[in-house]
């Protein structure tokens, strides 16, 4: 099961506030993102690709429908929800299944769920802030279960790159070492405190809390934090791409790997991303 498909698979992945420049192959440091690098050696790169938006809804909107924001209608801004997508714009999850594909789609919550109308389309449909390393194996058991010949669309959406960049136990003590006069590594501690379900939501109100405040310290801090966890999602993605291939469900199959919008490190003297701007 889970094999040679009569059409190819189709896998899309997409990595919530994921800055181009992040990654190695669009001008990183070595070693910012290993899987990803070795994977596009592989992959048509696209350099001029521009996000519908620089919010997670409208973007993730246009990715699943093809039409803009000005048509689809789901506009929102830091301070505000997003409307559901329309039900008279058909999503790719709908129109691959109406073309007998099985699909599933595993996000990690926030606006990309069920009341924005982002499960349309899904015959599962999955939705739970955690790290990416915990997305893997179901998307793996998934495409397992897929009937001989049988072919699977799958979307992938999560949000380890996005405030509050939440690190590991090990990372939030070097953090901790390495920036002993930034209040960073407290703030992390007060948001590690709330429920899971809590982190995402409430957690980037407080990382950034008084940001105007935020010496470069500071900044640097909350810079290193997204550099771990673009280096954890790339890891998780690795480990999928792997596996899949070792089963051969990647034979001929299409994979997209992209982001909604990326972030901003006071580049242009603001922070996360509330303009609109190369990063």
């Amino acid at each position: 099961a889970g094999g040679t498909a009569t059409r190819p698979h189709v896998l899309l992945i997409s990595i919530d506030t994921l800055r181009a420049d992040a990654l190695s192959i669009y001008g990183a440091p070595a070693g910012a993102s290993p899987a990803l690098d070795a994977f596009s050696k592989e992959c048509i790169i696209f350099d001029n690709a521009v996000s519908a938006s620089n919010y997670t809804a409208p973007s993730h909107a246009t990715m699943l429908t093809g039409a803009s924001p000005p048509v689809h209608g789901v506009v929102n801004t830091m301070r505000s929800a997003p409307r559901k997508i329309p039900n008279s714009i058909p999503t790719i999850a709908e129109r691959l299944a109406e073309a007998c594909y099985a699909t599933a789609a595993s996000t990690a919550a926030g606006y990309v769920t069920k009341p924005f109308g982002f499960d349309r389309g899904f015959e599962v449909f999955t939705e739970k802030f955690e790290p990416t390393e915990k997305k893997i194996q179901p998307a793996l058991d998934w495409f397992h279960s897929l009937p001989a010949g049988k072919s699977g669309f799958y979307f992938l959406h999560t949000y380890e790159a996005h405030a509050p960049y939440l690190p590991k136990p090990t990372e939030a003590r070097s953090l901790a070492e390495h920036y002993p006069n930034s209040d960073i590594p407290n703030r992390l501690s007060k948001i590690f405190a709330l429920p899971q379900e809590q982190q995402l939501t409430r957690g980037h109100g407080i990382l950034f809390q008084e940001e105007k405040k935020l010496d470069e310290n500071d900044i640097n801090c909350l810079r290193e934090m997204y550099r771990m966890s673009v280096l954890r999602v790339d890891t998780a993605i690795g480990q999928l791409l792997r596996d899949l291939q070792t089963k051969g469900i990647l034979k001929d199959a299409i994979v997209i790997i992209t982001a909604d919008h990326g972030e901003e490190f006071r580049e242009h003297k603001m922070l996360q991303h509330e303009q609109v701007f190369d990063e």
